[in-house]
Parts: structure tokens; C-alpha cells; sequence
């Protein structure tokens, strides 16, 4: 019971991945409208190789008085490679596909209070076979967020709290979000609450370095079941939550790369059946990943 509270208090913290990302819960300046990131396989765990890639894009936003509307599209590759003493070897859990939309309506009721409402659908699948309703889900928060200056220096501080409906570890619930986001100086910057944490340096303005919780978090149907020990199984569930470093160089103003170190302190990864008992059990080991990637921001 602990080790289940300390897991979901971990995926609460670390910053949310595939179902409920939405570049919203960050500072103004780390808003990026684009970036394509790659993690390739480096560690070879006991029976599968896991590599991902993930792409997110911003479209301009829409501004109706008080209103602002954010449209932001995304899509998330997630590829197993298993070893041959896996069991269910089957060619219908080795691909997952994650293709998300978010829209924000962000409505200022004034010059520091706003409220918003962060509506987060997504097809998430092996997209072997036809599509069922269960490859469709939706996620969303309704938040309010206020804005502290300070006087005389230009850093400032955002107060964030609401609910959100959010998948997380396979499981739909309405879960507290609350971030206190700061920019202290020039220098430091941080943002502390769910569902991102974050705090990062710069260096100057072409390097900045950042210490940073992760969640890569996806629960996939399977369109064609496949059955091991007479029992059907149609839905895949992967959790890691790690920890780690993220550095970022900006080639110029607004273009730049990213290269992020992280080393996972939980890892899960099983088969379910329809009435959501676990029938196979990866017991994926803890392992170090790296990450590449670039990005696009306008804002820095």
C-alpha cells in the first residue's frame, strides 16, 4: 500500500507525458510552439528494447477580447523490440501510436486573474485492425491562474490551481493540479507542482541547463486481442518515471537543440485483460535513457 501511494505521488509531481501533455503548466519563455524529440535505445533491458519519439506543434493563437484560444497538435511513436523468450511475442504490441490535440481557452477576467479550461483529446492504439471507440479518450483540467509581479525587477511568479480529469498508469480518475511557477532572475527559473516540475539555470543566452522530473506514461488498446494462457488480452500499460538533466544550446534566437539525461526510479509495463487484471508482467528493469531533440520558441 506505501510503495502504491509513493508511485502515485510520484506521478503526480513529474511532468505529464503522451495522454495528458499540454505545453500549458509552464513559464511564458519555455512555451515552445514546436519540437521533435527521439529516444533511442541504449540499454537493453532483460526482454525488450523500448525507443520513442515525440512531436508537438503550436498554432497561432486565436484572441477574442478577453478570450484567447491555443490550439496545439502532437503525435508519440513508442516502439518494443522483444526478446525472443518473451512469451506474447506478437507483432500487435511491438508499435503504439499516441496522436493528441489540445485546445486552451484562456478567458482574462483580469490584468493578473484568469480561468481556463484545457480540453486534451487523443487516439492512442497499436492501430492493428479497425478502430474501436476505445482508441479515443479524452482529458482535461479546469484551472485558475494568477499573476504576482515584482516590483522593480523582471521576475515574476504564476499561482495555478484547478482539477483535472487525467489518465495516468491506466487508470481515468479527477485529480488535484496546482503549479507555482517562478521567474526569480535571469538567471533562475522553476515551476513546482503537478503536473510539471522543473528548474532550470542559464547559463547565458545560447546555453541553459535544467533539472527536470519526466513521466512517459501511455495505457494503448489493442485492436486485435491476442491470448496467452487462455485468457484474452487487449490493452497495454507502460509507466516510467525518471529523473535527470536536460541541456539545451539555442543556435540562434529561437531555434535550438535539446539533449536530456534521465535515469528512471519506476518502471511498469504489463498486459491486461477486458476487466483490467494484469496477465503478463514485464518487471522492466530501472535504466538510464537519453534523449535528442529541436525545437522552436518565439517567446525567449
Amino acid at each position: 500500500m506505501i510503495k502504491k501511494i509513493l508511485i502515485l505521488s510520484l506521478l503526480l509531481i513529474f511532468k505529464m507525458n503522451g495522454q495528458v501533455n499540454g505545453e500549458v503548466f509552464v513559464l511564458d519563455e519555455d512555451r515552445d510552439i514546436f519540437y521533435l524529440y527521439y529516444t533511442p535505445s541504449i540499454i537493453e533491458d532483460d526482454l525488450f528494447e523500448y525507443q520513442k519519439a515525440n512531436m508537438k506543434l503550436g498554432l497561432p493563437p486565436i484572441k477574442m477580447n478577453r478570450l484567447t484560444i491555443y490550439n496545439t497538435i502532437g503525435a508519440d511513436y513508442h516502439h518494443y523490440k522483444y526478446q525472443s523468450s518473451v512469451p506474447v511475442f506478437s507483432k500487435n504490441i511491438e508499435q503504439f501510436y499516441n496522436i493528441n490535440y489540445s485546445l486552451l481557452l484562456n478567458y482574462k477576467i483580469s490584468k493578473n486573474w484568469s480561468f481556463n479550461v484545457l480540453a486534451m483529446p487523443h487516439i492512442i492504439s497499436n492501430l492493428e485492425g479497425n478502430m474501436e471507440a476505445d482508441d479515443f479518450n479524452i482529458n482535461g483540467i479546469v484551472f485558475i491562474e494568477k499573476k504576482f509581479g515584482k516590483k522593480n525587477a523582471t521576475g515574476y511568479y504564476k499561482l495555478t490551481f484547478g482539477a483535472g480529469y487525467l489518465t495516468m498508469a491506466g487508470k481515468t480518475r479527477i485529480n488535484p493540479t496546482i503549479n507555482l511557477m517562478a521567474k526569480v532572475n535571469d538567471k533562475l527559473s522553476f515551476v513546482l507542482g503537478v503536473p510539471n516540475t522543473y528548474i532550470k539555470y542559464n547559463l547565458n543566452d545560447r546555453h541553459s541547463i535544467k533539472l527536470l522530473g519526466d513521466l512517459n506514461d501511455f495505457s494503448a488498446n489493442l485492436n486485435t486481442p491476442i491470448h496467452l494462457r487462455n485468457t484474452e488480452i487487449d490493452r497495454a500499460i507502460y509507466t516510467s518515471v525518471s529523473a535527470g538533466l536536460e541541456y539545451n544550446y539555442w543556435m540562434t534566437n529561437n531555434l535550438g537543440i535539446m539533449v536530456r539525461a534521465l535515469y528512471s526510479v519506476y518502471d511498469n509495463y504489463d498486459l491486461q485483460d477486458p476487466n483490467e487484471n494484469t496477465v503478463y508482467d514485464f518487471n522492466p528493469k530501472s535504466k538510464s535513457s537519453i534523449a535528442i531533440g529541436i525545437k522552436f520558441n518565439p517567446f525567449r
